[in-house]
């Protein structure tokens, strides 16, 4: 097994400086999105998000400079076999049921009974590629989806958009060479301690962890906004986010390596980030070509099956635009507010760990949809 590699150590003022709040006041800030875009519905928000800015920015937001988009994998392969040991328990009758058994079925009762009223069954799910993680784990159709963003903006892509790791790393230290982590590594190692490259990272960090690998002394240009679990102050509870649980290998590395990490719970930061089918129709698909392909991306989400959701019957319900908040973190440090705190560890029960010697990261601890929603869908329609 690989040992890790030795990390540049960056002092108490260069995480200072790494870690304060981002400007452009005298520049562009320089940005890569690390994404797995055809994961489902929010990374596509971020992204046009962030091409609207780059195009017409908003005198609100920090100017910023798109300067990549790197493809990372995604699986819900182990999602969807506990979701099919828990139909196995259902398919039992309840006179049989452990007590244990029954426990286990008893988070998934609503979901099994959601996908079995759309005519299918967890089972079946079995055979959707995007589900079981099959082929290259969704890397082809999220780069397509991101040349077709592109194209919708009226942006030339001109080669910013690189595929990253058809698989995630298999021991600790152990990279995934890409093309995605080789332009991270170009990228970085052109960037500066005074001007970092920010790499928002919203899909699990496999091209992120596997360039720091690749290339250690890149921790000290770079600035990475991820996004995940609980907050790093609750010790008692599984991280069980689909950004740290498909890679951990790489998810530890964030907090192990020194980076300077802005870290973004997805509970219960994130998790406000709510839209409803009402607010595409009022706000988003109005907003011309790509408005109507945001519209169209929310109402073809392509996990509403395997969460028993009928997309014809979305009264009521809201969905999750998780990833937008490490956009609005570069964007507008101030919708979501953070401090900093010291890094603790990710053990490998995905729980974290206390590390009074750790290194200081930022971390957030809240957020303002009202900061965020309604700037986001402005610029949307002001290009019409």
């Amino acid at each position: 097994m690989r040992c890790m590699p030795e990390f540049p150590k960056l002092s108490a003022d260069d995480y200072e400086r790494a870690l304060r709040l981002p400007t452009s006041a005298t520049k562009p800030l320089r940005v890569v999105l690390d994404t797995d875009l055809d994961n489902e519905v929010d990374d596509w928000y971020a992204l046009t998000w962030l091409l609207m800015q780059q195009q017409q920015p908003s005198a609100g937001l920090n100017r910023i400079a798109l300067e990549a988009v790197t493809i990372e994998p995604y699986s819900f392969k182990t999602r969807l076999e506990a979701l099919q040991a828990a139909y196995r328990i259902y398919l039992m009758p309840p006179a049989q049921r452990t007590p244990a058994e029954q426990a286990y079925l008893a988070p998934y009762l609503g979901q099994i009974e959601g996908i079995l009223t759309l005519g299918t069954n967890p089972y079946e799910l079995g055979s959707d590629p995007h589900l079981n993680g099959s082929g290259d784990l969704g890397v082809q159709g999220s780069y397509d989806s991101a040349l077709r963003i592109f194209a919708t903006m009226g942006e030339p892509s001109d080669g910013r958009v690189f595929k990253g790791a058809t698989e995630f790393m298999r021991a600790p230290y152990e990279p995934v060479v890409s093309e995605a982590a080789k332009r991270l590594v170009e990228l970085a190692m052109s960037a500066s301690p005074d001007d970092p490259l920010y790499v928002i990272a919203i899909a699990c960090p496999t091209n992120v962890a596997s360039a720091m690998l690749m290339a250690p002394e890149i921790i000290r240009n770079i600035v990475v906004v991820w996004d995940a679990g609980y907050p790093s102050n609750v010790t008692t509870l599984v991280n069980d986010s689909l950004n740290l649980d498909e890679d951990l290998y790489a998810s530890q590395l964030l907090f192990s390596s020194g980076v300077p990490l802005v870290y973004v719970p997805g509970f219960y930061i994130a998790q406000q980030l709510n839209m409803s089918q009402a607010d595409m129709l009022g706000y988003v698909r109005p907003s011309g070509a790509m408005g109507e392909l945001l519209y169209q991306r929310y109402m073809h989400n392509p996990l509403f099956t395997f969460y028993g959701i009928n997309p014809d019957d979305l009264f009521g319900r809201n969905w999750v635009l998780w990833d937008v908040a490490n956009a609005a973190w570069v964007l507008s440090p101030g919708s979501v507010s953070s401090n900093l705190v010291t890094a603790p560890i990710l053990t490998d029960s995905k729980m974290w760990q206390p590390n009074p010697g750790g290194h200081p990261m930022r971390e957030a601890y809240e957020i303002s949809v009202n900061a965020i929603f309604p700037t986001l869908e402005r610029q949307l329609q002001a290009r019409g």
